[in-house]
């Protein structure tokens, strides 16, 4: 597996087109070109993104099915974008990169970004695993509070890794849905007495109940004592979510930038930004185009 170190490295690796296309090639065909007709490994270039297999002449376009499809922006563009992306810590504006790599329109640059953030959920992600902590919060925004769920991964005293999701209500399905997609088999459920949890034991994990404190322990709001790591991820969720977006997200698009949140949380003390980028391209490539 190759990929660039810093910023220099790559623009000097992908400083053209067809680095940018043998590189998306290179992704898609991990053990080289293989014709989807006859399974030819030999091929030759009618134009520069289309390869005809020498065998029986079937036509493959590197891009197509891939989040590229159809992109009128240059590849090299792309992949600064992405490396840009990636190091925004605190979540990233359609604005400002509309700003930073003078695309012509607004409207182009949301679309940009929504697609970047379509990268964010990478096709190696593996579910969460261990001492798992589940709960609801609120996300605030124009059309009033969401239900948020959350997954955090229990790593000693801190958290590890995450999942959020925007979910329509905190019925049982809604949440045992929400676990197992996010949550391995055999982990341990950590959550609040809420009735949606206890039946998630029929579906193969095991749970521990915490209980919420006593009205008359003066508690005010929620209590870090049940569930620590959940509700610093809250916290942080919604100082993002207001201090980035100001609120005005709307509700078809809230999960998008919860996946940007998630993807920007467990990476947080990650120290191959290279790594990262691979990781982003091969989610484009395997992502379905969108218009």
């Amino acid at each position: 597996m190759e990929y660039p170190k810093d910023y220099r490295d790559l623009i000097k690796r992908f400083g053209t087109q067809d680095a940018c296309i043998d590189y998306i090639a290179s992704i898609r065909w991990k053990d080289g070109f293989t014709c989807s007709s006859c399974a030819g490994h030999n091929f030759w270039r009618l134009k520069r993104l289309s390869w005809i297999c020498s065998n029986c002449e079937t036509e493959s376009r590197v891009l197509a099915g891939t989040l590229f499809q159809d992109t009128k922006l240059p590849l090299t563009l792309w992949f600064q974008m992405i490396w840009w992306f990636m190091g925004q810590k605190n979540g990233a504006s359609a604005l400002s990169l509309q700003q930073n790599f003078g695309i012509g329109s607004y409207r182009t640059s949301w679309s940009t970004l929504k697609k970047l953030r379509l990268c964010t959920v990478l096709p190696t992600r593996s579910q969460l695993t261990g001492d798992v902590e589940v709960d609801q919060a609120f996300l605030g925004g124009v059309n009033g509070k969401e239900i948020i769920l959350i997954a955090a991964e229990k790593r000693g005293a801190g958290s590890s890794r995450i999942r959020l999701k925007h979910a329509k209500s905190e019925t049982a399905k809604e949440v045992q849905g929400f676990i197992l997609d996010a949550v391995e088999l055999g982990s341990n459920i950590i959550s609040d007495r809420h009735k949606s949890y206890p039946t998630i034991v029929e579906k193969g994990y095991t749970r521990e109940a915490m209980k919420k404190p006593y009205s008359w322990e003066n508690v005010d709001g929620d209590d870090d004592r049940l569930l620590p790591r959940v509700g610093r991820v809250a916290a942080h969720m919604k100082r993002w979510y207001l201090g980035t977006y100001h609120g005005g997200v709307k509700i078809t698009e809230v999960q998008p930038y919860l996946d940007e949140f998630v993807f920007r949380y467990n990476r947080r003390t990650s120290k191959s930004r290279g790594l990262v980028f691979h990781r982003m391209v091969e989610a484009a490539v395997k992502s379905k185009p969108l218009i």
